[in-house]
């Protein structure tokens, strides 16, 4: 009861539910039955149904909106235990057990939760402005208004016209005195100034280029390497190796859901699905088969599967195949080739062992790192068919103890890959140079320079033995350097009059025109957004790819969520960050390369750089291959970053104890076309195993590395990762660090972290080692006339002087802060505050000038008006697509590859100083005299001509014009010209391992001035486009163009 004594109604008592509650009690509580309460509404955003069961939720994981592929994957093409019917509808029993196991996945609903967050997001920063306004206005005291000596005007007009209206005045005068003017004005002039502030401050204009809050460098690198959480990526890793994820199937599909939902919960700015049409094979069951089936008492069929990978839980393993191997159904006498080099077929011919209609049986590694070369190699000599297994002298029980015990191959393990020829044709086979769009032609088939011709199958040493054993004592047993870790009697070459006969078939799906897709996510910049800095990982595997590609993808997703952690709190970096989650890259490096093939003019203009990881973690050695311009930003990052071995050492102190250096990219992952296409500067890092060098004097890449895991494998697992390689997660945590903080170096510091001076010295050292190998070569032959270096030398010069005065410009603007901001420049290193237009103009146009260079260094194709395509500086608008004639959509391609620039035969890599060899570590030692290599060439001439039918389109391209008119066509890596090589000795102990002949050999296998070293490898000595000269001419002239305009 009130004093007033009126009643009022009694408040509801709570329950003690709703009383603890954290949710104010609300009489919706009370609602009738018609009614919509807050506890309806949030059982209907849960998904619970009106049915009003427990657990009677909606499934919107993804929408709805699959689409299986437009042919049945690998899952769904098998029989029997490998049959994964198609998705038909939802009540599909089999789309059901798919759904069950995803759900142990714990895949959310990404819009919900995005929206969610979103919402979350948006209040909190509402807040935070509001509180902002609210403190700076509640300083604020209005002045005490003064009375004024004269009176106000009566406005007593207006109430009297109120009262003959019939309207009411108020008691008393209706005044209107100077206060109230006053305050009325005080009240306008607040309401306009709170509101430009929330306009500006709570809702800034985004526009192009997005606004972002002031954040010391520091603290965000400090963010960055505090943050990482190795229970996290334990949890992604387990995600995304939980089923197999073959490129174009349903797990691939489901995997790339779960990374786009991943995207959207880490808030970046903009996410979308990239989509192209690729040309894919997929292995049918019962397509397949290895079998001895002549003589009848050595008969045997191979098993193709691999055995259930203990960690499984039954879950369905690939099936054993070769990704673009060529369909065929053949049988011949069985031939060992060692490691399927062309040495090694030379070394059979020489001994009498016809090869022509053979099956060979080649095993991995070796000098052909690359299985497609030992494919194409078997090709070229006539062989029908080929298989290649992994021997344990090379992977296995002859290098370590194998799964469970150890890391190396078990006995039934097989190593899955692609026979694509990547060194020759990367991306689509069908779409060579441009975007496999859906409007785009394809070419045939059989014209494809990056498919084989001849069927090939994978097989593990376990069933390798009983062919092994079939061959003893026919032919003539293998040197030494031929023989494997199997058999103690020792390999056999086996003939064809004596060998048993093989029966080798695949028959597949082939699919000209198979979805695959690439995830992108990106993160605009605050300050110069039309540069682009690409952070990537592919996510196709070739089973369960706990370790390749899986520890590279969970480590990715770590850094996706740091940044958007980054972002949420108002941060934005200076330029663009751009996170691609690749497809098909197992495939030929389909998804990274039809990407830039797409955007290949945008990103020659505007990338920055790449920073590739595939295999993340698998030891616990530090190991970068890139660019080196990388050197100085990569160190200064090693020096933060702890030792994961707990040594009380950071990476830096480690990379410098093992005297590791900088490797050099070859074709092995999703770098290959930003480097060698688009020119943009590239890094691929990650943890190895303690590597061993394949041949002597090779160059640290990846190209040169046996791994010491089950790669290819469904023993590639989370179990493996667990138990014997990672166990706390603790090197994934240094590799997210690392990553995050070269990310920083290049995204968000003022003045890009680019090392010339450390470019400029590697050239001058690999021209160096260069000109030795050439005096080598001219050494003994009197008549050939040695090609001049003056224009190369100068050019590199040129380089150096330009170097050296860029990288002062550096400290000068360090300087100019110093003098403008003392106190600020040198408490936070790397802050902008106070720089004036002048200068923030001439850093932006540096940091231009600086990821352009290696975009100069390209073989660009020539225009109308003679100059090379990418010589100016125009902006291309910001198309993002590569505009071509239509002759170049129909795929005639033939005519115009003279045109096209880049290496002779392989037009699509363009970069001067890198380049992949077209026969890998195989060459012809240049440094030989001409008597040395006679023999040589008549026995290569021989080999070509005796090639079977079978491979008459393959030889048919053999450059028939002399030395003197290489520069009317460009040859093709497997003409004629491109001999054998023999880098053995007069033993014959040829692709194994051996001691080379001169100290340049490590300037070979490093791919540096790929455009002279080919011309040296077809012994063209003249000064035409593809000749020696010519070739050396054309580096100079790239690279003095690049130094010129760094220096201008």
């Amino acid at each position: 009861m009130s004093k007033d004594g009126e009643k009022y109604d009694a408040l509801p008592i709570p329950t003690y539910e709703e009383a603890t509650s954290s949710r104010p009690h609300s009489p919706q509580s009370n609602r009738g039955p018609t009614e919509i309460s807050d506890d309806a509404e949030r059982q209907g955003l849960l998904g619970v149904t009106s049915g009003g069961g427990v657990g009677q939720t909606t499934t919107r994981r993804f929408g709805g909106n699959y689409q299986a592929p437009t042919v049945e994957s690998e899952r769904s093409s098998l029989d029997s235990d490998f049959t994964t019917p198609e998705v038909t509808s939802e009540d599909d029993e089999d789309e059901a057990e798919l759904r069950r196991d995803l759900e142990q996945m714990d895949v959310s609903d990404p819009e919900l939760e995005r929206r969610a967050q979103q919402r979350a997001r948006i209040r909190k920063e509402v807040q935070k402005r509001i509180a902002s306004i609210t403190g700076s206005f509640s300083r604020i005291h209005l002045p005490r208004f003064p009375k004024f000596p004269f009176r106000l005007p009566s406005f007593n007009f207006i109430t009297s016209r109120f009262s003959s209206e019939g309207f009411t005045a108020p008691s008393g005068r209706f005044k209107v005195s100077w206060p109230i003017i006053a305050r009325l004005c005080a009240i306008m002039l607040i309401a306009g100034l709170v509101y430009a502030l929330v306009v500006v401050r709570v809702f800034p204009s985004r526009g192009d280029i997005p606004s972002g809050q002031n954040f010391i460098p520091e603290s965000v690198r400090t963010f960055i390497q505090g943050s990482v959480d190795q229970t996290r990526i334990e949890a992604y890793l387990r995600q995304v190796s939980f089923d197999d994820h073959i490129a174009g199937t349903k797990g691939d599909f489901f995997l790339s859901e779960y990374i786009e939902d991943h995207f959207k919960r880490s808030l970046l700015d903009s996410v979308k699905r990239e989509n192209f049409e690729v040309y894919a094979n997929y292995a049918k069951k019962v397509g397949r088969r290895v079998a001895i089936v002549e003589p009848s008492d050595k008969a045997w069929k191979a098993k193709l599967e691999e055995d259930i990978a203990n960690d499984n839980n039954k879950r369905h393993q690939a099936p054993v195949y070769h990704g673009h191997s060529a369909s065929g159904n053949v049988t011949g006498p069985l031939i060992y080739a060692n490691y399927g080099s062309r040495n090694d077929f030379k070394f059979l011919e020489e001994k009498g062992v016809n090869v022509t209609g053979a099956i060979v049986l080649v095993r991995y590694y070796g000098t052909l790192l690359n299985p497609s070369l030992k494919v194409k190699a078997a090709e070229l000599a006539g062989a029908a068919g080929c298989i290649i297994y992994s021997d344990p002298h090379d992977d296995g029980l002859g290098r370590g103890s194998p799964w469970p015990d150890g890391t190396w191959r078990t006995p039934d393990s097989v190593q899955r890959t692609d026979v694509s020829m990547r060194d020759w044709v990367v991306g689509d086979p069908l779409t060579p140079g441009w975007a496999s769009n859906s409007d785009t032609k394809r070419i045939e088939v059989k014209d494809s320079k990056a498919l084989p011709k001849i069927p090939s199958l994978p097989l593990s040493w376990q069933n390798a033995q009983h062919l092994l054993k079939a061959l003893q004592n026919t032919g003539s047993k293998a040197p030494e350097s031929w023989q494997g870790g199997i058999l103690k009697m020792g390999y056999f070459t086996g003939d064809a009059s004596e060998s048993p006969t093989v029966h080798l078939k695949n028959l597949q799906d082939e699919v000209k025109r198979q979805p695959v897709r690439n995830i992108i996510g990106r993160i605009e910049g605050r300050e110069d957004s039309k540069k682009e800095l690409y952070i990537g990982n592919h996510r196709d595997a070739w089973c369960f790819g706990a370790i390749d590609p899986g520890s590279g993808t969970a480590v990715f997703l770590e850094v996706v969520r740091l940044f958007g952690e980054l972002l949420e709190m108002g941060w934005r970096p200076r330029r663009t960050l751009v996170f691609v989650s690749w497809d098909a890259a197992e495939y030929n490096l389909i998804g990274s390369t039809e990407h830039v093939e797409d955007r290949l003019t945008n990103l020659r203009h505007h990338g920055i750089a790449y920073l590739n990881v595939e295999t993340g973690v698998s030891g616990s050695k530090f190991r970068a291959s890139g660019s080196p311009l990388f050197k100085r930003s990569l160190l200064r990052v090693l020096d933060r970053v702890g030792d994961p071995t707990g040594n009380n050492a950071t990476l830096k102190q480690r990379w410098n104890d093992e005297q590791t250096e900088l490797g050099t990219l070859g074709t092995s992952s999703d770098y290959v076309p930003f480097q060698h296409m688009a020119g943009m500067s590239s890094l691929d890092i990650g943890f190895e195993a303690p590597y061993e060098k394949q041949f002597s004097g090779a160059s640290p890449s990846r190209e040169n590395i046996i791994p010491h895991y089950p790669r290819g494998s469904c023993y590639d697992s989370m179990a493996l990762m667990q138990s014997l390689i990672d166990k706390g997660f603790f090197y994934h945590s240094a590799l997210a660090q690392v990553w995050g903080l070269v990310a920083l170096e290049l995204a968000d510091e003022p003045i890009l972290g680019f090392d010339f001076e450390s470019y400029a010295s590697s050239v001058r050292s690999h021209l160096s080692v260069l000109k030795t190998d050439m005096d080598s070569a001219s050494h003994g032959n009197a008549t050939r006339e040695k090609p001049s270096w003056e224009a190369l030398d100068e050019a590199v010069t040129v380089f150096e002087e330009a170097a050296g005065k860029f990288m002062k410009s550096e400290q000068e603007w360090h300087n100019a802060m110093l003098q403008i901001n003392p106190e600020n420049a040198e408490a936070f290193p790397g802050s902008t505050a106070g720089e004036t237009e002048d200068l923030k103009r001439d850093r932006i146009s540096r940091n231009a000038f600086m990821s352009d260079f290696e975009s100069h260094l390209l073989d660009l194709p020539m225009t109308t008006g003679g100059a090379k395509k990418g010589d100016d500086d125009s902006d291309d608008g910001g198309n993002s697509k590569t505009t071509r004639d239509e002759d170049d959509k129909k795929g005639d391609s033939k005519e115009k590859e003279e045109d096209e620039g880049g290496l002779p035969g392989r037009s699509q890599f363009k970069h001067v100083l890198f380049g992949p060899p077209a026969w890998g570590a195989e060459y012809k030692p240049f440094w030989q005299s001409d008597q040395d290599s006679s023999s040589t060439s008549t026995s290569s001439t021989s080999t070509s001509t005796s090639t079977s039918t079978s491979t008459s389109n393959s030889t048919s391209t053999s450059n028939s014009t002399s030395k003197n008119d290489n520069s009317k066509r460009r040859p093709h890596p497997d003409s004629k010209n491109n001999k054998p090589s023999d880098d053995d000795d007069e033993t014959h102990n040829h692709d194994t391992h051996p001691t080379p002949k001169s100290p340049a050999q490590h300037a070979h296998h490093a791919p540096w001035f790929p455009f002279i070293r080919d011309a040296l490898v077809r012994e063209d000595w003249g000064d035409g486009k593809t000749g020696v000269q010519g070739c050396i001419d054309l580096t100079a002239r790239r690279l003095k163009i690049a130094a010129e305009k760094l220096a201008n």
